[in-house]
């Protein structure tokens, strides 16, 4: 029933409503936070669309860069000044700029000379400061942003971002394990195997609903006043926390049912009712 009250949550949200901005009145700071809001909403639509979807192992490439965008944004929020948290904003995406059209001028003249393809200097045309300016003028040492995991230890998000580094790393980077887990055969005949990203669906969608509803759920406790929601929507989102946090089993890395070991019977409900109303605090990740 978890997962169907979930869903029934996530087809109530007014979409249209988060996606509504207006520009002349939002810095390039709340609109960062606006658009990974509106992002991670949109993901876990499209994952809850159809509950255990077989394709359900696309969907786990999505948690990385939403956890990354929880840390990131709320490093920026606790650790530059109000006034400068829109300049650092603006002076990433011109260093993002730059050395994404340094890449693909590389890679395009080699594979396709022919093609026309804008300069990196196109870069200097967009008005930001360099970005160690602004975080040294923020007591933050150092030429460029610190490492995601350096910010998470900073704000006490390191675990969550480890455990989330980790599983991203396992789903999308070459990892043998991983490629196994599409491997599968029924009653212990082994000569009719069958190789499918289907495989062990349900395990994944249970994967990709449960962190990417906890992760949203983090988005909108951390900067909730910037979003500007309606009583409805935040009525919602707030039943979508309750609900992560009253679920007994989290997910895991590495399962029993893979390692062909049965899954012990403990007391996580009354562990749960003790715990369900710390998880999205901060004190539990420092």
């Amino acid at each position: 029933m978890y997962f169907e009250k979930i869903q029934k949550l996530y087809n109530q949200i007014d979409l249209e409503e988060i996606q509504a901005v207006n520009l002349n009145t939002v810095d390039e700071f709340k609109l960062t936070v606006k658009i990974a809001f509106c992002k991670s909403i949109q993901l876990n639509q499209i994952v809850h669309k159809e509950l255990f979807n077989e394709n359900s192992f696309l969907f786990l490439s999505t948690l990385r860069g939403i956890c990354e965008e929880t840390i990131v944004l709320k490093f920026i929020d606790e650790l530059v000044s109000e006034g400068d948290k829109s300049e650092l904003i603006k002076s990433l995406m011109k260093d993002s700029m730059f050395k994404e059209l340094k890449e693909q001028r590389t890679f395009l003249n080699k594979y396709r000379p022919a093609q026309p393809v804008l300069n990196e200097k196109l870069a200097d045309h967009f008005e930001a400061e360099e970005i160690a300016e602004v975080l040294n003028r923020n007591g933050i040492n150092g030429k460029k942003i610190p490492a995601t995991a350096t910010m998470a230890d900073r704000i006490g998000l390191k675990e969550l971002y480890e455990f989330i580094y980790r599983a991203s790393c396992s789903f999308v980077h070459f990892n043998p394990r991983i490629m196994h887990r599409t491997v599968w055969y029924q009653n212990e005949d082994l000569t009719k195997s069958r190789i499918s990203i289907t495989n062990f669906n349900r395990y994944y969608f249970a994967f990709s609903s449960f962190y990417g509803s906890y992760l949203t759920g983090l988005l909108y406790k951390n900067f909730k006043a910037y979003l500007n929601l309606s009583k409805r929507n935040e009525k919602i989102i707030e039943d979508i926390i309750d609900l992560v946090r009253r679920k007994v089993h989290y997910p895991d890395l590495v399962t029993f049912e893979e390692c062909n070991i049965e899954r012990p019977k403990t007391e996580l409900t009354v562990i749960n009712d003790f715990l369900k109303n710390q998880i999205f605090e901060k004190k539990d990740y420092s």
